[in-house]
Protein backbone atom coordinates (compact mmCIF):
# COMPACT_ATOMS: atom_id res chain seq x y z
CA UNK A 1 0.00 0.00 0.00
CA UNK A 2 2.80 2.54 0.67
CA UNK A 3 4.01 1.96 -2.89
CA UNK A 4 0.57 2.87 -4.26
CA UNK A 5 0.46 6.04 -2.15
CA UNK A 6 3.93 7.05 -3.35
CA UNK A 7 2.93 6.44 -6.96
CA UNK A 8 -0.25 8.50 -6.59
CA UNK A 9 1.74 11.34 -4.97
CA UNK A 10 4.28 11.30 -7.80
CA UNK A 11 1.53 11.42 -10.42
CA UNK A 12 -0.24 14.29 -8.64
CA UNK A 13 3.01 16.23 -8.35
CA UNK A 14 3.78 15.77 -12.05
CA UNK A 15 0.27 16.84 -13.03
CA UNK A 16 0.43 19.99 -10.90
CA UNK A 17 3.89 20.88 -12.29
CA UNK A 18 2.69 20.93 -15.92
CA UNK A 19 0.71 24.19 -15.70
CA UNK A 20 3.71 25.83 -14.04
CA UNK A 21 6.03 24.42 -16.71
CA UNK A 22 3.73 25.73 -19.45
CA UNK A 23 3.82 29.26 -17.97
CA UNK A 24 6.68 30.00 -20.36
CA UNK A 25 4.61 29.26 -23.45
CA UNK A 26 3.37 32.12 -25.56
CA UNK A 27 4.71 34.93 -27.69
CA UNK A 28 7.56 37.09 -26.36
CA UNK A 29 9.05 40.37 -27.58
CA UNK A 30 12.86 40.23 -27.58
CA UNK A 31 14.98 42.58 -25.46
CA UNK A 32 15.94 44.64 -28.53
CA UNK A 33 12.21 44.84 -29.37
CA UNK A 34 13.00 43.73 -32.91
CA UNK A 35 11.37 40.32 -32.99
CA UNK A 36 8.67 38.05 -31.63
CA UNK A 37 9.50 34.54 -30.46
CA UNK A 38 6.85 31.93 -29.71
CA UNK A 39 7.82 29.48 -26.96
CA UNK A 40 5.94 26.18 -27.07
CA UNK A 41 6.05 22.68 -25.62
CA UNK A 42 6.70 19.66 -27.83
CA UNK A 43 7.07 16.13 -26.46
CA UNK A 44 7.95 17.37 -22.97
CA UNK A 45 10.61 19.89 -24.06
CA UNK A 46 10.33 23.61 -24.81
CA UNK A 47 11.27 25.33 -28.05
CA UNK A 48 11.04 28.81 -29.48
CA UNK A 49 10.71 30.05 -33.03
CA UNK A 50 10.60 33.43 -34.70
CA UNK A 51 7.06 34.50 -35.51
CA UNK A 52 7.39 38.12 -36.59
CA UNK A 53 8.70 41.56 -35.89
CA UNK A 54 7.05 44.74 -34.64
CA UNK A 55 6.20 47.39 -37.24
CA UNK A 56 9.13 49.68 -37.93
CA UNK A 57 11.76 47.30 -36.53
CA UNK A 58 13.02 45.88 -39.84
CA UNK A 59 13.84 47.16 -43.27
CA UNK A 60 10.32 46.32 -44.51
CA UNK A 61 11.71 44.35 -47.47
CA UNK A 62 10.06 41.17 -46.22
CA UNK A 63 11.45 38.64 -43.76
CA UNK A 64 15.15 38.86 -43.01
CA UNK A 65 17.44 36.06 -44.14
CA UNK A 66 19.68 33.85 -41.97
CA UNK A 67 22.80 35.39 -43.57
CA UNK A 68 25.10 34.64 -40.60
CA UNK A 69 24.32 30.93 -40.43
CA UNK A 70 27.52 28.83 -40.36
CA UNK A 71 25.91 26.48 -42.91
CA UNK A 72 26.10 28.26 -46.30
CA UNK A 73 23.09 26.27 -47.52
CA UNK A 74 20.90 27.97 -44.87
CA UNK A 75 21.99 31.56 -45.43
CA UNK A 76 19.22 32.28 -47.90
CA UNK A 77 16.40 30.94 -45.70
CA UNK A 78 13.98 33.30 -44.01
CA UNK A 79 14.40 33.88 -40.29
CA UNK A 80 10.61 33.79 -39.98
CA UNK A 81 9.56 30.46 -38.54
CA UNK A 82 13.00 29.06 -37.64
CA UNK A 83 13.61 27.53 -34.23
CA UNK A 84 16.07 29.57 -32.25
CA UNK A 85 15.40 27.92 -28.86
CA UNK A 86 15.71 24.15 -28.59
CA UNK A 87 15.29 21.37 -26.07
CA UNK A 88 14.69 23.20 -22.78
CA UNK A 89 13.54 21.07 -19.86
CA UNK A 90 11.55 22.36 -16.92
CA UNK A 91 13.25 21.86 -13.55
CA UNK A 92 10.36 22.71 -11.22
CA UNK A 93 11.43 26.16 -10.01
CA UNK A 94 10.24 28.46 -12.84
CA UNK A 95 13.47 27.56 -14.63
CA UNK A 96 14.03 25.76 -17.93
CA UNK A 97 17.51 24.32 -18.50
CA UNK A 98 19.70 22.25 -20.79
CA UNK A 99 18.59 24.05 -23.93
CA UNK A 100 20.27 25.81 -26.81
CA UNK A 101 19.76 29.30 -28.18
CA UNK A 102 20.68 30.23 -31.75
CA UNK A 103 21.59 33.89 -32.29
CA UNK A 104 20.89 34.79 -35.93
CA UNK A 105 22.81 38.06 -35.45
CA UNK A 106 26.12 36.15 -35.34
CA UNK A 107 25.17 32.63 -36.46
CA UNK A 108 26.27 31.03 -33.17
CA UNK A 109 24.45 28.54 -30.98
CA UNK A 110 24.86 28.76 -27.22
CA UNK A 111 23.98 26.58 -24.25
CA UNK A 112 21.13 28.31 -22.46
CA UNK A 113 18.64 28.42 -19.64
CA UNK A 114 15.47 30.44 -19.13
CA UNK A 115 13.43 31.52 -16.15
CA UNK A 116 10.37 33.65 -15.46
CA UNK A 117 11.19 36.06 -12.62
CA UNK A 118 7.73 37.60 -13.19
CA UNK A 119 4.74 36.23 -15.13
CA UNK A 120 5.31 38.57 -18.08
CA UNK A 121 9.12 38.57 -18.11
CA UNK A 122 11.38 35.88 -19.52
CA UNK A 123 15.05 35.84 -18.63
CA UNK A 124 17.19 34.07 -21.22
CA UNK A 125 20.86 33.35 -20.51
CA UNK A 126 23.06 32.09 -23.35
CA UNK A 127 26.58 30.96 -22.55
CA UNK A 128 29.67 29.08 -23.66
CA UNK A 129 30.91 26.38 -21.31
CA UNK A 130 29.70 27.73 -17.98
CA UNK A 131 26.83 30.10 -17.28
CA UNK A 132 29.21 32.78 -15.97
CA UNK A 133 30.52 33.30 -19.51
CA UNK A 134 27.48 34.55 -21.33
CA UNK A 135 24.83 37.16 -21.91
CA UNK A 136 21.39 37.64 -20.43
CA UNK A 137 18.34 39.18 -22.08
CA UNK A 138 14.94 39.98 -20.63
CA UNK A 139 12.01 39.44 -22.97
CA UNK A 140 8.47 40.75 -22.42
CA UNK A 141 5.30 38.76 -22.98
CA UNK A 142 3.29 39.82 -26.04
CA UNK A 143 -0.01 38.53 -27.33
CA UNK A 144 -0.44 36.12 -30.23
CA UNK A 145 -2.31 38.94 -31.92
CA UNK A 146 0.41 41.60 -31.46
CA UNK A 147 0.93 43.72 -34.56
CA UNK A 148 3.71 42.11 -36.61
CA UNK A 149 3.12 38.52 -35.46
CA UNK A 150 2.69 36.33 -38.54
CA UNK A 151 -0.30 34.13 -37.74
CA UNK A 152 0.68 31.60 -40.41
CA UNK A 153 3.80 30.45 -38.52
CA UNK A 154 2.35 30.25 -35.00
CA UNK A 155 2.25 26.83 -33.38
CA UNK A 156 -1.28 25.89 -32.41
CA UNK A 157 -1.60 25.42 -28.67
CA UNK A 158 -4.44 24.01 -26.66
Amino acid sequence: MPLVAALLFALATAASAQPEADAITGVWLTAAEDGYIQVFEENGAYFGKTVGEPPGSGDNDGPEKDVNNPDPAKRDRSLLGIRILKGFEYNGERRWEDGEAYDPNNGKTYSAWMETPEPDKLKLRGYIGISLLGRTEIWTRAGRDAEGVDQSVLVETE
